[in-house]
């Protein structure tokens, strides 16, 4: 076989593997229902794969370009892995009252979108780019699940992790999905690609409008936990926020690094402060609260609004001077061609 790798092999061993360690997990916890186990299955394979999406990327400069052969074969064995979880998921979810109708379209739909791009040699940086936004908001989605069943089920942790689920969520499938879906449909990719693409956006889209409908049932059930909400808002963003300076201390100003962790901390800081916090001010001004509180949320609300706008100024000439750095070497290679 040579540097040729074998996906077909490493599919069929994944599917034993995922199958087996459904199992083992069984064993250790036999009181615990068979959703529970299996999402602890389906915890451990977001992890993995969030976490070699990230590894198997090679230049930063181009995630979606693989350098060379090296990082195509990672992203190969990346997607070959979760290939076989699909395939174990979609035969587990016809047993223990499991099957879902979008969820098993949604698999097979990945299914077939990665051995389309594996027979084509297509779309396997896109594929893998993909991945990890469909699996990075996965942990919290099956942590949802099993903190009810632990009995967790209406606490504030359990609130926690349902919205950060629907933030991670909505920033990945509803701002890198359709930006992602717009680079494989401008691409020179086949049809069949295409579609899968497509679809794939589809369902996030769908499922994230069910999202927001949970989200505000949630919301209007916890209405005195409103207090808690605006901290949540407030700080999810932050910790991208200090990375910014951490990352300039640490000698990587103007960097790629850098760049990517300006641009993840203004999306979450916009969705969260423009899309989550008018939302949970209308609740507060609309709720029998004392008038000091509805001004405090107003106050806040406002200066969202005016960091927003600071932050969109921020990210403009960010991404100015990122261009700007490039033009000279173009201008370059220009001047010596002719």
């Amino acid at each position: 076989m040579g540097e040729e790798y074998d996906a077909v092999n490493l599919v069929m061993l994944g599917v034993i593997s995922w199958t087996s360690l459904f199992l083992f997990i069984r064993i250790i916890f036999p009181t615990r229902s068979f959703g529970f186990c299996n999402r602890i299955v389906s915890t451990i394979h977001a992890i993995l794969a969030v976490i070699s999406a990230w590894l198997s990327v090679e230049d930063w400069s181009c995630p979606l370009c693989p350098a060379d052969s090296t990082s195509y074969l990672k992203q190969k064995q990346t997607l070959a892995v979760t290939e076989a979880y699909l395939i174990y998921d979609t035969i587990c979810s016809l047993f223990g009252n499991q099957f879902s109708f979008d969820n098993t379209f949604h698999h097979l739909v990945c299914i077939f979108g990665i051995t389309a791009g594996f027979a084509f040699q297509k779309c396997v940086s896109e594929q893998v780019a993909a991945l990890f936004i469909t699996e990075i908001s996965s942990p919290f989605l099956h942590a949802r699940e099993l903190l009810k069943e632990v009995g967790y089920r209406d606490t504030g942790l359990n609130f926690a992790a349902d919205i950060t689920f629907c933030v991670i969520f909505s920033v990945a499938r509803m701002v890198g999905g359709p930006y992602l879906t717009f680079i494989v449909l401008s691409a020179n990719n086949p049809v069949l690609l295409k579609a899968m693409a497509l679809g794939l956006q589809l369902v996030s889209a769908f499922w994230f409008f069910k999202i927001v409908k949970m989200v505000k049932y949630k919301l209007m059930k916890r209405r005195k936990v409103e207090q808690v909400a605006a901290l949540f808002i407030t700080e999810i963003s932050s910790p991208f926020l200090h990375a910014r300076e951490l990352l300039k201390e640490l000698g990587y100003k103007d960097t790629h690094l850098n760049l990517a962790a300006d641009i993840i901390f203004a999306v979450i800081f916009s969705v969260a402060r423009m899309v989550g916090g008018p939302y949970l001010l209308f609740l507060t001004l609309s709720a029998n609260n004392p008038i000091l509180i509805k001004a405090t949320a107003v106050g806040l609300q406002l200066v969202s609004t005016f960091w927003f706008y600071k932050i969109v100024g921020m990210v403009k000439y960010t991404l100015t001077k990122s261009r700007n750095k490039v033009s000279p070497s173009a201008t370059l290679q220009t001047t010596k061609s002719d």
